[in-house]
């Protein structure tokens, strides 16, 4: 009949409608997903090379370049590993450029130390730490090792001659030294084998490695 009819065609156009309706679903789902997988896919790699930023590496780059906002982020994380290696290469070579000027200063230091003709020593918390040559022999000691070995007041009578202890006048003599930060005085000396004699005595305040120094020049008079 054609009610039947009508009802037969209902139920085939509700059917077609529900087949398009769930293919324009899924077809939305995968284009979804392509569009979703493209737009994480250079937020992947941007993650990747972050990673490998943060294990050192600074030499990668993205190289990702749209108009988008992705493509700003990308850019802007190249300019960034660029700025860093430049600011990298350029601290290396300041810090080359101040170890080599160390490295004079202490080659120049060492040769004025050791090569001059005034005896030198080194005191570190009242105990003679270095000396030179000419220190070993104004004071007539056997070896470097006699020397620095030895007492830091051996090398003076117990009394000056002004009839102060030689360990209270010296200590007055470096606290002006620390103070002023040089001082320069006339010292009565004992050498090791007993001779006694005046100094031109010169006292200098020092900072090496966080440690205080006094570094001494005796120069026989």
């Amino acid at each position: 009949s054609a009610a039947s009819d009508v009802y037969k065609r209902q139920a085939q156009m509700k059917g077609y409608i529900w087949l398009i309706s769930a293919g324009l679903f899924l077809l939305s789902l995968l284009l979804s997903g392509f569009f979703f997988r493209k737009l994480l896919s250079p937020i992947e790699v941007l993650s990747r090379k972050a990673l490998q930023v943060k294990n050192g590496d600074l030499k990668v780059r993205s190289k990702y370049r749209s108009k988008d906002e992705i493509g700003t982020l990308s850019l802007m994380f190249d300019e960034m590993l660029d700025t860093f290696e430049k600011n990298i290469v350029h601290l290396d070579k300041k810090v080359n450029e101040r170890t080599q000027a160390l490295n004079e200063q202490k080659e120049i230091f060492e040769t004025l130390f050791y090569q001059t003709a005034d005896a030198a020593l080194i005191i570190k918390d009242r105990m003679f730490v270095d000396c030179n040559a000419a220190a070993i022999a104004l004071l007539n000691c056997n070896s470097r090792e006699d020397l620095l070995t030895s007492s830091l007041f051996r090398f003076s009578p117990k009394f000056q001659p002004d009839g102060q202890r030689s360990e209270v006048k010296a200590a007055v003599m470096m606290k002006e030294c620390l103070r002023r930060g040089s001082h320069k005085f006339e010292w009565r000396c004992l050498a090791a084998d007993g001779r006694n004699f005046w100094a031109e005595t010169t006292l200098t305040k020092m900072r090496v490695q966080n440690d205080s120094l006094l570094h001494v020049v005796y120069r026989d008079i």
